[in-house]
């Protein structure tokens, strides 16, 4: 239920004509071949940043809640501008068009399936904590856009909203209950990116640097990781420091207060 979309797309293949066809080849002005590339097709760099952002969203979210995330783009496709997979190669959409955001296959096989009123729900226990976990990453592009790219408002992802309240119907008795369901799987993904922001940053970074902006799952673990060292780190510094100040002040006590050590010996 992770990351899905159409079966016809295809990130690795695009990204990879975008490195054959030069995108580690920067202009006069610094900017790389995919840059120049998307200014001539109406994307400015600040835009890529903030694709780049929304898709490490996903991403970080996702592995966050223990989801295979198979790899990331922010090279534009039909219908979309950035795309996140998993394991089995769908995708999430960052898409501005409606007609690629259908209800997914799963709710079509599995909504006859569900309980009515007064059956129990144990048999399907799976499906709502799918749900729940899928809503999250469907809503985590633009709580990352939200909180990491405050100069504008983030873009209406589509395909995420029209998915996630798809799969919300699977568990949700009402439109208002539907509505409520998103509007918490939006603020559980916001509480997320804040706690593991370096992580999205470095991710988004990531997919800037990359020579055809597109990260493999190996490629996301290391982002991840470096992340999450220099975190520990400057925490770790953080706290020496802390201990410093504590010991210099402790130091400097005796003399606030007008103590004099020889005279109490």
């Amino acid at each position: 239920m992770n990351f899905r979309s159409r079966g016809d797309c295809d990130p690795l293949t695009r990204a990879s004509e975008a490195a054959a066809s030069g995108s580690n080849v920067v202009d006069a002005a610094g900017r790389s071949a995919f840059d120049q590339s998307l200014l001539i097709g109406g994307r400015s760099p600040t835009d890529s940043w903030r694709v780049a952002l929304h898709e490490a969203g996903h991403v970080v979210v996702g592995r966050a809640l223990g989801s295979e995330v198979g790899g990331v783009t922010i090279v534009p496709g039909d219908g979309f501008a950035g795309l996140t997979w998993g394991p089995a190669n769908p995708g999430t959409k960052l898409s501005n068009a409606d007609g690629d955001a259908a209800a997914p296959k799963l709710v079509e096989t599995i909504g006859p399936m569900m309980p009515g009123p007064g059956e129990a729900r144990d048999a399907v226990a799976d499906v709502f904590a799918n749900v729940h976990i899928s809503a999250i990453e469907l809503m985590a592009g633009t709580a990352a856009e939200t909180i990491l790219h405050t100069d504008n408002p983030p873009w209406d992802a589509v395909s995420d909203v029209v998915k996630c309240k798809t799969l919300a119907t699977l568990i949700c008795s009402s439109e208002r209950s539907i509505e409520q369901f998103m509007i918490f799987a939006f603020e559980e993904a916001v509480a997320l990116i804040n706690r593991h922001r370096a992580v999205v940053l470095a991710i988004a970074q990531a997919l800037i640097d990359h020579p055809a902006h597109t990260l493999n799952a190996a490629e996301i673990d290391a982002a991840i990781a470096s992340a999450v060292s220099r975190e520990n780190q400057q925490a770790e510094f953080a706290r020496r420091e802390q201990m410093t100040r504590a010991a210099q002040s402790a130091a400097r006590f005796p003399t606030l207060i007008g103590y004099d050590h020889a005279e109490a010996q």
